[in-house]
């Protein structure tokens, strides 16, 4: 009975650690020094091109909206990036009560690369997953450019 209340005490101890120590390494979006933040609204609105001037090592955040419950999500192409690298990302219904079809929002943070200099296009693209060589329902570019310091 001793060794089996020692082995719970351990366990339990193990879990507890193991529970701090994974969630003092996650950080969430809000948690970044985002610099400057683009909005874009999607599925209510029309989406057009934008243009963001950023420094290196800065944190910046797009957001993009959509209606929830339709399976779409936005998303952006991150295989290619030189300058920036994604950092995080987030979504979250924009009523404190969502219901059905209603707003989400979708929140992404990048970091600009300490040595960027120059100019990068991110291509975001509002789709279900799933449906792989489906064209987007919307299409939203955004030019990134990075000055010196």
């Amino acid at each position: 009975m001793k060794r089996i209340c020692i082995l719970l005490v351990m366990l339990l101890t193990m879990a507890m650690l193991t529970a701090g120590a994974s969630a003092a390494e996650e950080k969430k979006i809000d948690d970044y020094p985002i610099t400057k933040m683009v909005v874009v609204v999607g599925a209510h609105g029309e989406t057009r091109a934008e243009s963001i001037s950023v420094q290196p090592g800065d944190y910046f955040m797009v957001v993009l909206y959509a209606a929830g419950g339709t399976g779409f999500s936005w998303a952006f192409d991150s295989k290619n990036l030189n300058l920036l690298e994604a950092v995080a990302d987030s979504t979250e219904p924009v009523s404190s009560q969502p219901l059905a079809g209603g707003e989400v929002r979708w929140k992404f943070c990048l970091r600009v690369k300490q040595e960027a200099v120059g100019q990068e296009t991110l291509h975001f693209y509002l789709s279900r997953p799933w449906m792989k060589n489906a064209k987007p329902a919307q299409a939203f570019d955004l030019r990134v450019v990075v000055n010196s310091l």
